[in-house]
């Protein structure tokens, strides 16, 4: 039963094997190497644990190099990682100053925006109180308008009063006339007596 089912399953590739896509960190699969182990005697005799030792072939080498190129291409994009992530750093400071001097100037226009609010109060004020002294300018006009009037109807009534005085001035001094030439007459018709 085991050796009927080996390699019998679709093979499944779960990144694109393009090479444009760096998204994604190369997979490395590496090389059956040859290794040749040997275990030292007189270690066994002075501690615990063998000494085992390792050997590698020529056809190890190169999977060393593969090896040793993957690990300069993973620095490299750690090191592509680590750039980013300093510029990104960077950037947030960049963004951070701009923040806080925005925050700064949205707290000075916020100042301002109180002056001249407490200004136009102010000036709401200053209109309010000329409004009122317009009405009692406008009141006291009236007034003096009123007292004209009044001033208008006593002089035409003391002009009316002075025409009628001095028709009877003219009238009586008619009177006082005709009463002297008629008394001047009865005098002159009077014969004289010495």
């Amino acid at each position: 039963m085991e050796g009927r089912l080996k390699n019998q399953a679709p093979i499944l590739n779960a990144f694109p094997n393009n090479k444009d896509n760096a998204d994604f960190l190369p997979i490395f699969k590496p090389k059956k190497r040859k290794v040749s182990m040997s275990i030292s005697s007189t270690t066994l005799l002075g501690t615990d644990r063998p000494e085992i030792e390792v050997s590698l072939t020529r056809n190890d080498e190169d999977g060393v190099e593969e090896v040793q190129a993957g690990c300069r291409e993973i620095n490299h994009i750690v090191q592509e990682v680590e750039d980013e992530r300093n510029f990104m750093d960077s950037e947030r400071q960049v963004i951070e100053r701009e923040k806080r001097v925005m925050e700064k100037e949205r707290l000075v226009l916020q100042r301002e925006r109180a002056v001249l609010d407490r200004e136009i109060a102010a000036l709401d004020r200053d209109r309010a109180s000329l409004e009122r002294e317009r009405a009692m300018i406008d009141r006291e006009k009236a007034v003096i308008e009123r007292e004209q009037a009044l001033v208008e109807k006593d002089r035409d009534a003391v002009n009316k009063d002075r025409l009628a005085l001095e028709q009877e001035r003219a009238r009586l001094e008619r009177h006082f006339a005709q009463k002297e030439t008629e008394d001047c007459t009865e005098d002159s018709s009077e014969p004289l007596a010495l």
